[in-house]
């Protein structure tokens, strides 16, 4: 145990002697790290070693790599890079690296040595990292999920992405939080060809910016034989026309020309929707019926985010409406809080699709990272809507499927439960926004209060302090407060 202690003090040396002679260190403090790294590497020797003792090495490390950052920026230290600049992040790594061999069942162990890497920016380690770390555990999906969004977001590599993905799909074909990670990919990618094409044709805007917006630069790849097979997508079939027609001015093309490519830009749209709506009908097959009715919202709300592109408005005309009135009439029946989560993205279709995005923001209970992850509503796109005229006959909208709900007996109480909390909160976030006209605050206050009544005739809910407070401002908002009006 003594020789394996001395061997790793005996490896910092070279460090602490270039932090001592650029006076970032003084003799005291060095020694002070000496003898707490001394600790940690007995506790670490130990046969009976723990978790803790790893992970308090590692935190220790990382402070010590952030105190001397900060003061090798404030000694404005200059000159080529020495040892001690780059020895911190390293010994992180090794630390890391030993606590994963030792303890390499722990998936948030791995997760955090993925994240670290990640934050150094160390692209060549993250990749060798997930391997390892899905090696030990095939069947998790978070990692998988990292690992794809590594691929495609650092690496800009679509084709490895897809290529985990479809492993990912292989080992675990129930797992519906890979069936969404998958089917974002996709959609991220036609996202990203979407805004290549509208900066070549010179068609630029404010939403191309925004849909580019943590995106990377990505190359065409290709399916292989024993993976999900679905229409394979370039760059040229999307833009639907050759460089030199690309490079023609608008005053260059008669009518003719025109037409023709219009033609052929629907149908690049119909195979791109058919990509999506291939990977829907894939899960449908091999999920459970719940976990696919949690697949199918994060879609919704995928689609929701990305309405701008034609492809999503294309499938939501064709496909998606259809479906999410299939899917009402299908599963109404069924009992589980994420029915009552489909209820709700199905009461407010018109109004997500326009505020692109879900109030609230990610109830599907299948959560994801990176490009994966669902983004924050945005204030001024709320504005827009809200001052659109057509909002009211979207209110009108809501209304009618929320009056078929609420009278439909066949609905079991625990799906409406769920519903009606979503349903209140929603209308109380949209009318919270200082773009409200008062007529359309006060309807949708007035919603609120019918949702809630009809909750306390039902006794289908118990009411939260939220929920309660939600109650009483739509109530004074109204004019219908009364100070002993509780809920129970």
């Amino acid at each position: 145990m003594a020789e394996k202690v001395q061997y790793y003090m005996e490896q910092s040396v070279p460090e602490l002697e270039d932090l001592l002679e650029k006076n970032i260190f003084n003799r005291d403090e060095i020694n002070n790290i000496i003898k707490t790294r001394r600790v940690f590497e007995e506790k670490l020797a130990r046969r009976q070693v723990k978790l803790n003792d790893f992970l308090s090495y590692i935190q220790y490390e990382i402070n010590l790599e952030t105190l001397r950052a900060k003061r090798h920026k404030r000694l404005n230290i200059t000159g080529k890079i020495t040892i001690s600049d780059y020895a911190g992040p390293r010994k992180v790594l090794f630390l890391f690296l030993r606590a994963t061999n030792k303890f390499f069942g722990d998936v948030t162990l791995w997760l955090d040595y993925i994240h670290y890497a990640q934050k150094i920016k160390a692209v060549n380690i993250v990749g060798k990292i997930c391997v390892a770390a899905l090696q030990k555990h095939p069947n998790n999906a978070e990692l998988w999920v990292v690992a794809c969004d590594h691929e495609f977001s650092i690496n800009a590599n679509v084709s490895a992405a897809r290529a985990l993905m479809n492993r990912a799909l292989r080992l675990n074909q129930e797992n519906p939080v890979i069936w969404a990670a998958y089917f974002r990919l996709e959609l991220s990618y036609m996202t990203k060809l979407f805004a290549r094409s509208q900066i070549l044709t010179g068609n630029i805007s404010s939403k191309t910016e925004n849909i580019t917006n943590g995106v990377s630069e990505d190359t065409i790849g290709s399916l292989s034989s024993d993976t999900i097979q679905l229409p394979m997508v370039s760059m040229e079939e999307f833009l639907g026309s050759s460089s030199s027609e690309v490079r023609k001015n608008d005053s260059d093309l008669n009518i003719s020309d025109d037409i023709g490519n219009i033609s052929s830009k629907e149908q690049q749209t119909q195979k791109f929707a058919n990509v999506l709506l291939q990977i829907i009908l894939n899960s449908r097959k091999n999920l459970s019926l719940q976990n696919y009715v949690g697949f199918f919202v994060s879609v919704l709300d995928a689609l929701f985010e990305c309405f701008d592109v034609p492809v999503v408005q294309y499938m939501y005309q064709e496909n998606i409406i259809g479906i999410c009135n299939e899917h009402f009439e299908h599963f109404k029946n069924e009992s589980g809080e994420i029915y009552g989560v489909l209820l709700h993205r199905w009461c407010f279709l018109e109004i997500f699709i326009k505020l692109r995005g879900a109030y609230p923001s990610n109830d599907s209970g299948i959560s994801g990272k990176g490009i994966f992850g669902l983004k924050k509503n945005d204030p001024r796109i709320t504005s827009m809507v809200l001052t659109d005229p057509g909002f009211v006959d979207d209110l009108q909208a809501i209304v009618e499927k929320y009056q078929s709900i609420s009278s439909d007996f066949q609905i079991p109480f625990k799906t409406k439960k769920i519903f009606y909390s979503f349903f209140v909160k929603t209308l109380h976030a949209i009318s919270s926004s200082s773009a409200a006209e008062s007529s359309i605050a006060l309807a949708l206050h007035m919603l609120v209060i019918n949702a809630f009544q009809s909750m306390e005739k039902l006794k289908i809910l118990t009411f939260d302090d939220s929920l309660q407070e939600i109650y009483k401002e739509a109530q004074i908002q109204s004019g219908t407060f009364m100070s002993n009006a509780t809920l129970s």
